[in-house]
């Protein structure tokens, strides 16, 4: 995975003393209880982020299980879930593959959330807030600099502010009448962090126009 790559999927580098600087250019200062205070963050990160601070760690799947991200609940995960990393409130601290009965793990991994904080620890994360964010983002054009001596201001600035990320968002739309071709999305989905929405007939399916065997049928 390129650098580039790096701070847009992820939000951290993971390197002692810059990651604080880039949570407080990314949180432009604000923690987030402050930035809910202000009213610039929705009820749903709110959720999100207080669900996975409370648990420490936490999977996607038990997530959205919790806060009712399923059909016919709560619409909007990736794209809730995205701006928290985006913002530096929340990582990926791992994936966790299932098993099979032989204990051999099988499918895609498990996103494991969790906040800087609780991964890297809370007097660290926080200790940048000292900073104005503006001399954090500076700190952080230095370092980057030194790693690309390359590249542009204008283009380490895009790295930093992720803006490709936040701008481009896939999604999966699909059409399920048994609720098998729901599974595969549903999976899809979550792999590459796209939302998901379903088309629905104007018509419902009925148990007879799924019998395949009836040549009549839909």
């Amino acid at each position: 995975m390129s650098l580039r790559q790096t701070f847009q999927q992820e939000g951290w580098i993971c390197e002692p003393g810059v990651d604080t600087d880039f949570a407080n250019f990314r949180r432009n200062g604000y923690d987030f209880d402050a930035r809910w205070d202000d009213g610039l963050a929705s009820y749903k990160d709110k959720e999100l982020y207080e669900a996975i601070a409370g648990e420490g760690r936490m999977l996607s799947k038990r997530l959205k299980e919790a806060l009712n991200y399923r059909k016919g609940g709560n619409t909007g995960f990736e794209t809730c879930i995205t701006r928290l990393q985006m913002q530096s409130y929340v990582c990926i601290a791992d994936f966790v593959y299932m098993q099979d009965r032989y204990g051999k793990p099988y499918g895609w991994g498990v996103a494991e959330y969790a906040t800087p904080e609780e991964l890297f620890g809370y007097d660290l994360i926080t200790s940048a807030y000292q900073r104005d964010p503006q001399e954090s983002k500076e700190r952080m054009m230095q370092h980057i600099s030194s790693i690309l001596p390359d590249a542009s201001a204008q283009q380490i600035t895009k790295i930093l502010k992720g803006s490709n990320t936040m701008s481009k968002k896939i999604v999966a739309y699909f059409f399920s009448a048994s609720g098998v071709t729901a599974k595969v999305a549903e999976t899809l989905a979550e792999a590459i962090g796209a939302d998901i929405f379903e088309i629905e007939p104007k018509v419902p399916y009925t148990e007879a126009d799924l019998n395949w065997m009836n040549k009549k049928a839909r």
